[in-house]
């Protein structure tokens, strides 16, 4: 019986599948394996990194979208939102500083829906930036709410676009800076580092992730799966 109840709740689990994808950039043993896995166009970091030693830089002299599918298609909604994520450096504060990564969901080639973070020249150097909701704007994260946190420094911090049915909200090291609107029903199946714009500073990115969070009832049938498990 605990056999058979276990399975159910594995069978059930495994039917909400979750987005995962991360890439913290240390397995690769140098720039062509790089350039093998995302493409070429950025430049492996192989002295600085977040998590480790190594990180994905853009500057004067690397520009390019490289990118990666996801292998399918995820579904951003309230009760499993989907989080895109990456710590983000710069080494300078200067106006023109224009890089970021990007998660979108495409049919025939053509962008359906996007979210992106990190650096877009025209809005300014004092705040980081993100990219959705409907218009698909640029928006100065957490621009409104006067809080220093959201100030831009030369320094390895966290930024976080949460995906739901109908908005999306940015934050920066888990503080909730901005949330706009947007429009229900889309996937997302590519992750993009980079644009095809040089930056004047070097801006790097690491310990990139693509995942749903999932909704309570999930993690309480896969609790109770292990707890079944453990018995």
């Amino acid at each position: 019986m605990r056999k058979a109840l276990a399975l159910g709740v594995v069978l059930v689990f495994a039917a909400t599948a979750m987005a995962s994808f991360f890439d913290d950039f240390d397995s690769y043993a140098d720039q062509a394996a790089f350039d093998a896995a995302w493409g070429a166009g950025q430049t492996l970091d192989q002295a600085k990194g977040y998590s480790d030693g190594q990180s994905v830089s853009n500057d004067l002299t690397s520009k390019g979208q490289i990118s990666q599918a996801l292998g399918a298609e995820y579904e951003a909604t309230d009760a499993t939102p989907l989080v895109l994520e990456v710590m983000v450096d710069v080494d300078e504060l200067h106006w023109w500083t224009r890089s970021y990564v990007r998660l979108e969901g495409s049919t025939d080639g053509t962008t359906d829906d996007l979210a992106m973070l990190g650096f877009n020249s025209s809005n300014g150097q004092t705040y980081y930036h993100g990219r959705g909701g409907s218009g698909w704007t640029w928006w100065d994260i957490g621009a409104t709410t006067g809080d220093s946190v959201f100030t831009r420094t030369t320094e390895w911090r966290k930024l976080q676009a949460i995906i739901k049915d109908n908005e999306i909200l940015f934050y920066v090291d888990d503080t909730l800076g901005t949330v706009v609107s947007k429009n229900a029903g889309y996937t997302y199946d590519t992750i993009s580092i980079g644009t095809s714009y040089s930056s004047q500073e070097i801006v790097w990115f690491d310990d990139l992730a693509v995942y749903n969070i999932p909704e309570p009832a999930a993690l309480a049938l896969l609790a109770l799966g292990l707890l079944i498990r453990r018995r």
